[in-house]
């Protein structure tokens, strides 16, 4: 972390899917959106999420004096990004998920053996398990990324202070 000067942002695992889920549409306790039914959330939910966890985390940044960078989807892209990924697995139980927050700091590096090639690697993470009910999810998936990214924040304050 020593020696940014600032980081990309990238919210993944909230991005929409082709869902072929036999056997839901058309069940009793089937609200006929597969999607809905495997994740959680619509995938207009998802999109709202996605994007209230990219305004929190830039926020949040940008009031502690981290520089945001813009991104830029190129492959000679080498600035470091923070990705922000949320999962979560819908068991047995038909109102419950488990859910799984990991928020990395992702630095570009060179192969000794290949200087020409960049590779992305984890220099930072955190990971965070936990169990919400439907009508919780996106709030405690929200919660836990605001929660990692304050944390990277902190530390990224202490390898920069002054």
């Amino acid at each position: 972390m020593v020696g940014l000067q600032g980081v990309r942002l990238e919210v993944r695992g909230l991005e929409g899917g082709i869902w072929n889920v036999p056997g839901v549409v058309g069940h009793p306790e089937s609200n006929a959106d597969p999607e809905t039914d495997a994740t959680g959330l619509s995938r207009a939910e998802n999109e709202k999420l996605a994007e209230a966890i990219f305004t929190d985390a830039t926020e949040a940044l940008q009031t502690h004096g981290i520089p945001f960078l813009k991104g830029e989807e190129s492959s000679t892209e080498t600035r470091p990004v923070l990705v922000v990924r949320l999962e979560r697995y819908r068991p047995t139980e038909k109102d419950g998920f488990a859910t799984r927050v990991e928020v990395s700091l992702f630095e570009a590096a060179r192969l000794v053996k290949d200087p020409n090639r960049i590779v992305w690697s984890s220099t930072w993470s955190v990971i965070g398990l936990g169990f919400a009910s439907r009508p919780t999810l996106a709030s405690v998936l929200r919660q836990s990324a605001r929660g990692y990214v304050n944390e990277f924040i902190g530390l990224y304050l202490r390898a920069h202070a002054p």
